[in-house]
């Protein structure tokens, strides 16, 4: 049991950690393009993010098969840093054509902006339930912000000649 008490504060460290990086992130990152940067500038600015969420890599380092390693925690800050950040990005954009108003709400959005980075930490977990678990919420998430801009909008006129045929032939 406390194996897992140690899985879950590593996952808690990483979503913490994401949540206050994130914004910061963006903003660096939208900047450094902005200016004019480079693609490679941008790719050095993502190993850097990587080397800053390796640090979370070291809470319970026995917890995940990446983590033994300098190497496997660099990895594992990469996937956690830089996977987390592109989930928030789309999660963001997408409760925003949701009308969740998670970016209208001040400082609330902070709690949230850890879920990215927790789930892709959580997928990252040795114990196999502790990982499928965190895939499943990941994806039933997804889903849940999907349905939610699909179900809002109305649907699309038919432009097609069959489409016209029948709107003709309807009295």
């Amino acid at each position: 049991m406390g194996d897992i008490k140690r899985a879950l504060a590593r996952v808690g460290v990483a979503g913490a950690v994401g949540a206050v990086v994130a914004p910061l992130c963006v903003v660096v990152l939208g900047a450094i393009l902005f200016m004019g940067g480079s693609v490679l500038v941008a790719l050095l600015f993502g190993v850097l993010v990587a080397a800053l969420f390796a640090v979370p890599a070291r809470v319970a380092p026995e917890t995940s098969w990446l983590t033994g390693s300098r190497g496997g925690r660099f990895v594992w800050g990469l996937l956690v840093g830089d996977l987390g950040i592109g989930l928030w990005a789309l999660a963001w954009r997408a409760g925003d054509e949701a009308g969740l108003g998670i970016s209208s709400s001040g400082g609330r959005w902070l709690p949230v902006g850890a879920v990215p980075f927790a789930l892709v930490a959580g997928m990252l977990l040795r114990r196999w339930y502790l990982a499928l678990t965190s895939l499943a919420l990941a994806v039933g998430i997804a889903l849940l912000l999907l349905a939610q801009p699909a179900a809002a909008q109305p649907p699309e006129p038919d432009h097609s000649v069959l489409g016209q045929a029948w709107a003709v032939s309807e009295p």
